[in-house]
């Protein structure tokens, strides 16, 4: 049964231009990660990207990270590198296959996105326009899988979504022709290096709503923080977005916020109407709801936030839920829309 399993495995990258009629070709346009032989099996596997974490360091190229378990900021800076990861996450451990192969396509990836988020962070920032909205989107399904949070939900996805859904077919080795084998499907779905692979390069496509319409411009705002925040910095986590309603993100059906660097956010309105600002309100709440889904990591490039932050969702917490906290931030963020709308083109 392994070896069948193997098999299905390599099948991947064989029907890529199956998966690539899918609205998002970029997941995937890489060349087959398994080419080139590593020299070791990589280890430090992480969920956040490293060039994502690298916008929330210091000027010295590191970052301070609170760790929500200890209820402590740790003593010094640290680089990027040393923490959101798992120990061999994304490691392949089947005979026969490079343990490395999901692992490199997610760097492959990574080096690809990390050119738009790099254009997040000019000044002036760039104009949204639907190409910068799909490689957000893209980045969103990719990087909402790709988190341990998540792993809870893969067990009830993967038996709806089937082969069918994921873009697998099973082919008959003599003849060619497609097979239905449910029993075999069952297994192959419940496969740990299967779940590696599959979480990368179909589940994300296979989840969202990754069609990109020309009213999705009006719909996506970068902001950018005053002067005056300056010593405010914003933060990431190991739950790095915000999701107003977690059943309506797949279909981009609620909005969302996330920031992109440590003085820039990135908010999606599915009404077709965002302000053409923020208030430190709307900006606190934001690094709180954060501060407070995160699983036990909080970072950024100013501890002494980071320690306040930790002191003020106590406090949030023994009055507001963080289900209220988000409908506060959210309903702040619509408010503002109507008082200071964006303009729509």
């Amino acid at each position: 049964m392994t070896s069948l399993i193997i098999v299905i495995l390599r099948k991947f990258d064989r029907n890529r231009e199956a998966l690539l009629r899918r609205p998002c070709r970029r997941i995937l346009d890489c060349r087959d990660a398994s080419m080139n032989k590593p020299k070791a099996p990589s280890w430090r596997h992480h969920y956040v990207p490293k060039f994502h974490l690298n916008g929330f360091t210091k000027a010295d190229g590191e970052l301070y990270v609170f760790d929500k378990e200890l209820n402590r900021l740790k003593p010094r800076s640290v680089s990027p590198t040393s923490h959101f990861f798992e120990p061999h996450r994304n490691t392949v451990t089947h005979p026969g296959i490079d343990p490395d192969v999901v692992e490199r396509y997610y760097g492959q990836y990574d080096s690809t996105v990390a050119g738009v988020f790099q254009r997040l962070r000019e000044d002036p920032p760039p104009v949204v326009d639907l190409r910068i909205i799909q490689d957000l989107k893209c980045y969103i399904s990719v990087l909402f899988w790709r988190l341990p949070e998540s792993d809870k939900y893969l067990d009830g996805i993967l038996p709806k979504l089937g082969f069918d859904k994921l873009g697998i077919r099973l082919v008959h080795p003599e003849t060619r022709e497609e097979m239905k084998w449910p029993e075999f499907e069952q297994i192959v779905l419940r496969d740990p290096d299967f779940r590696k692979g599959i979480r990368f390069l179909s589940v994300p496509l296979a989840t969202f709503d990754l069609f990109v319409q020309q009213y999705d411009a009006v719909n996506w705002g970068l902001y950018r923080a005053p002067p005056g925040m300056s010593g405010n910095p914003h933060i990431c986590s190991d739950n790095p977005i915000v999701f107003e309603r977690l059943a309506d993100a797949f279909e981009f059906k609620c909005h969302m916020a996330f920031p992109a660097n440590s003085d820039c956010l990135v908010f999606y309105s599915p009404i077709g109407k965002r302000p053409d600002r923020l208030d430190q309100d709307v900006r606190l709440d934001l690094d709180c709801v954060l501060f407070r889904q995160a699983h036990r990591y909080v970072c950024g490039p100013d501890g002494s936030y980071l320690e306040s932050l930790a002191k003020l969702c106590a406090a949030e917490g023994a009055a507001l839920t963080i289900e209220q906290q988000k409908e506060r931030l959210f309903k702040r963020f619509r408010e503002l829309s109507e008082a200071y709308p964006a303009p729509s083109s």
